[in-house]
């Protein structure tokens, strides 16, 4: 499963792989011709959309392919995607991919939710005051 909806939320169910691209990568190399390096994070605070929210470092490549991963289960493919294998319900998040241009202008920014379905057929309905309910 390929997630592609920036700053929405996509779902996949417990024990699926999942690959979530990197849309900024994209844009920066058209522009550019490469970058400087990519990583992706994960939000580790209550609210993920607020100035001071605390973002952990879970993988990276730099523009010669090299990676490097700081969890099991993670990966990053040579065209920036993250790669995340037999998803379980610890991994539902908001996630962050920054790329740095080679040029060190600012950094381009994607971020996408994730949420894991436990294998049961979860319903998320939207109201219009703003609420989730799953059924």
């Amino acid at each position: 499963m390929a997630l592609n909806d920036s700053k929405a939320s996509s779902q996949t169910t417990i024990h699926e792989n999942v690959t979530v691209p990197c849309p900024a990568l994209q844009d920066v190399v058209r522009r550019d011709g490469t970058f400087d390096i990519i990583y992706w994070s994960l939000c580790t605070s209550r609210r993920c959309d607020q100035k001071d929210t605390k973002w952990d470092w879970i993988g990276g490549m730099n523009n010669k392919g090299l990676t490097q991963v700081g969890r099991e289960r993670i990966n990053i493919t040579r065209d920036g995607a993250l790669d995340i294998h037999e998803v379980n319900p610890s991994d539902s998040g908001e996630y962050m991919c920054t790329v740095k241009p080679i040029n060190h202008a600012s950094p381009e920014v994607y971020q996408t939710t994730l949420l894991i379905k436990d294998g049961e057929f979860k319903l998320c309905v939207w109201l219009l005051v703003g609420l989730f309910i799953f059924i």
